[in-house]
């Protein structure tokens, strides 16, 4: 989902897609646990890096396990679900670890799934408004997840290291999330990241139909 910059949305209505036949209760208050932890923290996320420079790392005080728990909950529900939207998102041998860290929060088992965070900035936009359904993406040693929520991006992978996805840099180094140890939160240009580029390829397609059902209308 990419939401306008200058669309102001209302908290209390449901935005975008939700599937209630994902989970039971019990499994769903428990992940309800790392949702609100998330929406309690996108604050305290922007705030750290209001005067960042592009590619800047940020240490902050976020609780890693929380981090985790959130991230791969996020993708274990678009694995579950039937929408059209997430058929693409597959775990394979990976739903059991999924499920384990998303709805009991295993940490033995956080190893298993390797979560960096970047934060969208841009002087053009409001990324606080920006959300995006999760992606599957390929490279390295296989598949790996990137999805947007309030200008907040995650990347998740299961089984091996970040590095297995190509990125060997210090920078994504230092981004890895684990236990014990303080969130690095990288500052991203929001020109330079997928997210954009979809979105600009998303208002090209719209002025497109818009030209073509005037040349109609005319």
């Amino acid at each position: 989902m990419a939401v306008s910059h200058d669309r102001t949305l209302t908290a209390k209505f449901q935005n975008g897609l939700f599937d209630h036949a994902i989970l039971c209760k019990d499994c769903d208050g428990k992940i309800g646990v790392a949702d609100k932890w998330f929406v309690e923290n996108i604050d305290t996320i922007h705030n750290a890096a209001e005067h960042c420079k592009p590619f800047e790392v940020v240490t902050t005080q976020l609780d890693p396990s929380l981090v985790i728990q959130f991230a791969v909950s996020v993708i274990y529900r678009a694995s579950l679900s039937n929408l059209g939207q997430f058929s693409h998102i597959s775990l394979g041998p990976y739903t059991g670890i999924a499920s384990e860290i998303a709805v009991e929060t295993k940490h033995s088992e956080f190893s298993a799934a390797t979560v960096l965070m970047n934060l969208l900035t841009s002087e053009k936009y409001d990324t606080r408004q920006f959300a995006f359904y999760p992606v599957k993406c390929s490279g390295g040693n296989g598949p790996y997840f990137i999805f947007t929520i309030s200008g907040i991006q995650f990347l998740v992978k299961f089984g091996g290291r970040l590095s297995a996805i190509g990125n060997s840099d210090d920078i994504s180094s230092k981004l890895l999330i684990a236990l014990g140890k303080s969130v690095m939160l990288g500052c991203y240009p929001f020109s330079e990241s997928a997210e954009s580029k979809f979105l600009l390829g998303v208002k090209a397609k719209d002025n497109k139909s818009s030209r073509l059902s005037h040349a109609r209308s005319g």
